[in-house]
């Protein structure tokens, strides 16, 4: 029929019965079946049967036979088709279909129409398109009849499709479209389908980034409302965001999440919109405050499998941890827990499990954090997670599970317990992904504040980690703030781990980062993280850098009068001031740390480097000691890592007790200076 030039004879007969609607009708029910093929969609086009429909439209504008018959051939053939619709346009279109809408209420052509390009969904909105889908809500959306429904869900698809635009954002506001969506919803509460379209059109409002549920990109929309006075131009600039949350949004999504909780797409939508209006930091207040954030959690323990749904909830987590107090207040409220249950049941889930550890990376921003999260079972996570799989090789996990690290080390208890089952993968990462710039420099933050503590140094450097670092800043010698990071984790490891002297000495590491900080003279944070290495290297028994020195062949326990050293290292429970528990107080067996021990056995020993100790003296002048016996307090006298000088107040029970320790510690002290200053002088 095409090939023989059927399409032209159609058309000739279509123009020769323009008036006569029975022939042209059945014209017109032709071309819509070869409208159906998108084959000959642009021949159509090219024929002139645009025209013709748009002539019809306007020769019988009450018929509604004919109408609907153009209307489908209409958007059959602009449906993915550029051409075809620019040609609609061209054609003044967009005005009669309007006209159409406004005397019949028929929406479906304009939703197709809008789906296609955003200047045709600019263009059906200026041109009415907006007002007549809500005039056609208004008159529907009590849904009393069953062919209501499909028409609501049409006319939201179509509002859906218009808000994709940011310049129809504004006339869709100012024409209550948010408050019809809403009141439409409310009144229809037990319709699928057109909550969940409805959900749609409120998402796309809040949003007009592609991709309606990329919760991570949000660019404000600003409505403009301008008022003449007196000939002043007033412009007044209003967040949709806030607008919507005014109007009672965020009750209206969380009653639809908790209604439907097992659609996965109404839950998706709902979530997507969610995140949207949280982009607006007053809405996250709000959200809170009707307790938004504990639905989030149920949606992630009901959904646990349901990966786009639980991967949306996490993203949310994100935005609303936005500042401390909320990243606070979320974790109290149970969200590490609840995020954590969620990696463990996919810990097969690469996608999901990085962007879980970005949620709890936002949560855990402060050290009241760290504390709640101690006993959550969050560091045990960590451990896994970085072990499971050899998933050290992975650097998009890696990467993630070492910035939770870096927030929760600054307990000591979250420190040692993953320095004792993680330090292994940690070090491994760092070896694999030795040429990844962001990877190392995460990674060499965890490691300086891992070394902060005695009790994590420990296995870290049992595990080889100096070596790991030397390695590591040969292999990496421009990058400055790495090598920087490098430094201060060496200096923390020699003050808090007595082997660290023996394994810098092995791996030659003063020499290695001698010369690498030689290459970069100008660059400040490098120098000083060198100098205070090079303090911390002065503490130490043996001159690290130079040739080894002479040393005594007797250790330091063999210079102390015995009945000293039993003393010491059998140790006595004292009180020490500014620690409301009382501790053990006792000397290691090389005699070279002074440990405070808890004596209720559920902390790890705190310990002091005997020769960092300056003085050692009696009596109660300190004035934490005022109110203690003359003869049962003991001043010790010591500098910390950054040189400053400070006082550990000591009070023994008795008296006797009291001079006898007294005596012992300045033995001690003695013996420890007079070796050291004897190597340096060697």
């Amino acid at each position: 029929m095409v090939n023989g030039g059927g399409i032209a004879e159609l058309l000739r007969q279509a123009e020769a019965n323009a008036n006569n609607g029975a022939p042209l009708g059945a014209c017109l029910d032709a071309f819509g079946t070869l409208s159906n093929d998108d084959r000959l969609k642009t021949l159509l086009g090219m024929h002139g049967l645009i025209r013709l429909i748009l002539e019809t439209i306007r020769a019988h504008q009450m018929d509604i036979e004919l109408l609907d018959k153009c209307c489908y051939i209409l958007s059959n053939l602009t449906f993915n088709n550029a051409e075809n619709m620019t040609q609609v346009i061209e054609h003044g279109g967009i005005a009669d279909i309007v006209g159409v809408l406004k005397r019949h209420k028929v929406v479906n052509f304009l939703c197709e129409s809008a789906m296609n390009v955003d200047k045709n969904k600019t263009l059906i909105c200026r041109s009415g398109g907006a007002k007549v889908t809500i005039d056609c809500l208004r008159q529907f959306n009590k849904c009393a009849n069953d062919g209501d429904e499909p028409i609501v869900v049409a006319a939201f698809r179509c509002l859906a499709n218009l808000a994709y635009v940011v310049d129809n954002v504004k006339q869709l506001i100012k024409q209550d479209a948010v408050a019809m969506v809403m009141d439409t919803m409310q009144k229809n509460t037990d319709h699928r389908a057109l909550i969940q379209m409805g959900i749609v059109v409120l998402a796309n409002l809040s949003s007009h980034e592609k991709g309606l549920l990329n919760i991570n990109l949000y660019i404000y929309i600003y409505t403009y409302i301008i008022i003449t006075i007196n000939s002043f131009i007033f412009f007044f600039f209003f967040k949709v965001a806030h607008i919507m949350v005014q109007l009672g949004v965020l009750d209206l999504i969380l009653a639809v999440s908790k209604g439907y909780p097992d659609e996965i797409e109404i839950q998706k939508s709902c979530l997507g919109c969610v995140g949207n209006l949280m982009n607006e930091a007053s809405n996250v207040v709000a959200f809170l405050d009707k307790k938004g954030h504990i639905r989030v959690f149920e949606i992630m323990k009901e959904l646990v499998f349901e990966e786009s749904v639980t991967s949306l909830c996490c993203k949310l987590l994100k935005i609303l941890a936005a500042n401390s107090d909320i990243a606070n207040t979320l974790t109290e409220s149970g969200g590490c827990r609840a995020v954590a249950q969620l990696l463990e049941d996919n810990i097969n889930q690469s996608s999901l499990v990085a962007l879980g550890c970005q949620a709890l990376c936002k949560m855990i921003s402060t050290n009241e954090a760290a504390k709640i999260i101690a006993n959550e079972g969050i560091v045990e996570l960590m451990v896994t997670i970085s072990s499971e799989k050899d998933n050290w090789a992975n650097l998009e996990i890696m990467n993630e599970v070492i910035k939770v690290v870096v927030n929760f080390s600054g307990l000591e208890e979250n420190a040692q317990l993953y320095a004792k089952g993680g330090s292994v993968s940690l070090l491994k990462a760092i070896e694999a992904h030795h040429d990844n710039a962001v990877f190392l420099g995460n990674a060499a933050m965890a490691l300086s504040k891992l070394s902060v503590h005695p009790t994590a140094s420990r296995p870290l450097v049992k595990r080889g980690a100096i070596a790991v670092i030397i390695n590591s800043a040969n292999a990496n010698i421009e990058r400055k703030g790495v090598i920087a990071r490098y430094l201060r984790t060496l200096s923390n490891f020699l003050y808090t781990e007595t082997k660290a002297g023996e394994e810098i000495t092995r791996t030659n590491a003063y020499q290695v980062m001698q010369h690498i900080v030689e290459k970069h003279p100008g660059f400040e944070p490098l120098i000083k993280e060198w100098s205070e290495f090079e303090k911390a290297v002065r503490l130490k028994s043996k001159k690290i850098g130079q040739a080894p020195a002479k040393h005594y062949s007797a250790p330091i326990r063999d210079r102390i009068d015995k009945a000293n050293l039993r003393l010491l290292t059998a140790g006595t429970v004292m009180r020490k001031h500014g620690d409301a528990r009382k501790k053990l107080i006792r000397v290691d067996e090389s005699c070279e740390l002074l440990l405070f021990e808890d004596t209720t056995g559920k902390k790890g020993p705190k310990q002091l480097n005997i020769r960092s100790i300056q003085q050692i003296r009696g009596g109660n002048a300190h004035p934490a000691m005022r109110k203690v016996a003359k003869d049962c307090g003991i001043e010790i006298v010591s500098i910390d890592p950054n040189g400053r000088e400070f006082v550990v107040c000591l009070e023994t029970k008795t008296g006797v007790e009291g001079e006898k320790w007294l005596s012992a510690l300045q033995e001690l002290v003695t013996v420890c200076t007079t070796a050291q200053n004897k190597m340096e002088g060697d």
